[in-house]
C-alpha cells in the first residue's frame, strides 16, 4: 500500500492537563498505554508502515516510547516543531519527510474505526485530491461539519463547528490528500487544517468523503477520556489491533 502516514500528535491538551501531566496529549495513558499507540497498532494493522510523528511540546516523550518504530513493526520519521505551527501548518512542516504517491493525516487524539483500503480504493475511484473520513453523529457541536452531495459524496462545504448541537456529518480526523496539495499550498504557518486548508480544499479541488460508521472517540476533553479504557466499543477496538497481546 503506498501510503505514508502524518499523525499529528503535537497537540498541548490544555483541557487534559488537571488529569494528564508531564506529557502530550497524545501520549496520555489508557489501559497501560499511552493513547498514540492504539492508534499506530490500528495503522499497522491497515497495512501502513511508513509514518512521520509530528510532535512539538514535549515530543521527546513521544520518541522516547516509539524510538524508530521497528518495535512496533514500523518504520517511524520525526517531524520536531520548534513552536507551534497549528495543524495546517504542522503537515506543511513535514513536507520534506513525504515521499509516497498518497498521504494520510491523522489527528493523534483521534481513534476511528474504518477500512482505510476501502477508503484508498474510493479516493482513487473517484479521482479525487482529498478524501475525508466522515461519520453521522447526533451532536456536531465538538467537530468540524461536513457537508454532502448525496448523490456523489462529494464535499460541498466544510465548517469548524456548529453553532448548536445538531445531527450531521462530522469530519472524523482523518484526510487521505495527493501531495502536490501540500507541495502548491500558498499557506503561512501557523494555520489550522481544519479553520484554514480544508474550507479552502472544497472550493477548488475535488474533494470527496468516505463514511463510516465504526466506533469513535476524540480524547480532546476530560469527559470524552475519563473511562475510556472500560467502553466496551473500546476495549473490542483493543482486542481487535492486538492491543491485549
Amino acid at each position: 500500500m503506498e501510503i505514508q502516514a502524518v499523525i499529528l500528535a503535537g497537540g498541548l491538551g490544555l483541557r487534559l492537563q488537571p488529569i494528564v501531566q508531564g506529557v502530550p496529549k497524545s501520549m496520555a495513558p489508557v489501559g497501560g498505554r499511552p493513547f498514540l499507540e492504539y492508534l499506530l497498532l490500528f495503522y499497522r494493522q491497515q497495512g501502513i508502515q511508513d509514518i512521520v510523528l509530528s510532535v512539538g511540546h514535549l515530543g521527546e516523550k513521544v520518541r522516547d516510547h516509539f524510538g524508530d518504530g521497528r518495535h512496533f513493526g514500523l518504520h517511524i520519521l520525526y517531524s520536531v516543531e520548534t513552536s507551534p505551527q497549528g495543524t495546517g501548518g504542522a503537515i506543511l512542516h513535514a513536507k520534506p519527510l513525504l515521499e509516497s504517491k498518497t498521504v494520510l493525516v491523522a489527528n493523534g487524539d483521534t481513534l476511528i474505526e474504518y477500512s482505510l483500503k476501502a477508503m484508498l480504493s474510493r479516493h482513487i475511484s473517484q479521482q479525487a485530491q482529498a478524501t475525508l473520513l466522515v461519520k453521522r453523529l447526533a451532536d456536531q457541536a465538538r467537530f468540524g461539519n461536513v457537508d454532502l452531495d448525496p448523490a456523489t459524496d462529494r464535499v460541498t462545504a466544510f465548517r469548524e463547528k456548529a453553532t448548536q448541537p445538531q445531527t450531521g456529518w462530522v469530519y472524523g480526523g482523518v484526510l487521505l490528500f495527493q501531495p502536490r496539495l501540500i507541495q502548491e499550498c500558498s499557506m503561512s504557518a501557523p494555520f489550522s487544517l481544519e479553520q484554514d486548508w480544508l474550507p479552502e480544499l472544497v472550493q477548488g479541488e475535488r474533494v470527496y468523503s468516505y463514511r463510516t460508521d465504526g466506533f469513535f472517540v476524540d480524547i480532546g476533553t476530560p469527559e470524552s477520556y475519563a473511562g475510556l479504557e472500560r467502553c466496551a466499543q473500546f476495549v473490542r477496538f483493543s482486542r481487535q489491533i492486538g492491543a491485549n497481546e
